[in-house]
Parts: C-alpha cells; structure tokens; sequence
C-alpha cells in the first residue's frame, strides 16, 4: 500500500469513527446507479455542509459510500476505478435525485 492510501485510509477511518450516521447519510445522499448498457456505473451524491463538495475529508467518505454500495451489491470484487468525476452534472444529464456530484466508475477486470 503506498503513503497516499494509507493516509486515504486513514482519514476515512477517522472520519466514519467520528460520524456514526455515515451509513445513513449513504442512503440519503447517495445513488448507485446500475447500467442499462455498457459497463460504467454511475454514482451520484448530495453536497452539504457536513460533506462539502471541496473536502477532501468528505471526499473520501464518498469514496467509502462508493466501496459499500459495490459491496452491498456484489459488484466490483477486484475494485474500481473512478472514470470521470467527481464533477457537477451537466443540464442534459438525468439527475432525479438532485445530486450536486457526479461520477462514472469502472469495475477492474
């Protein structure tokens, strides 16, 4: 594991040890989003001021509502990789959950 996965890892832990509603907050502001064609699997999560969309800290928080929700589904055994995001959704983009961020993800082969 190299230092920048460490310390990820790190802040993720501190994160969910200090927030115990972390996986309710998952439910409440976060989507993942089966792919009806194509391998990429969409993400979306709500902003707030708990999880800004600039921290870093809630950033990886995001990341861990990413790991959980694959998990929870079966999905993605060997990781993933963020494609694109995450980014703000574009005017033609389906958003019925009113995420402020998107994300595009990839399981590893």
């Amino acid at each position: 594991m190299g230092k920048s996965t460490v310390v990820s890892l790190f802040f993720v832990l501190k994160a969910c040890t200090a927030n115990p509603n972390v996986d309710f907050d998952r439910h409440s502001m976060s989507w993942l989003i089966l792919p009806t064609s194509g391998d990429t699997l969409l993400f979306h999560a709500k902003t707030s001021p708990r999880y800004p969309a600039d921290s870093p800290d809630a950033e990886g928080i995001r990341k861990l509502w990413i790991e959980t929700w694959l998990s929870r589904r079966g999905l993605c055994g060997n990781g993933f990789d963020i494609v694109d995001g995450p980014r703000p959704f574009h005017s033609h983009e389906d958003n019925p959950h009113l995420a402020q961020l998107r994300y595009e993800l990839e399981c590893k082969p």
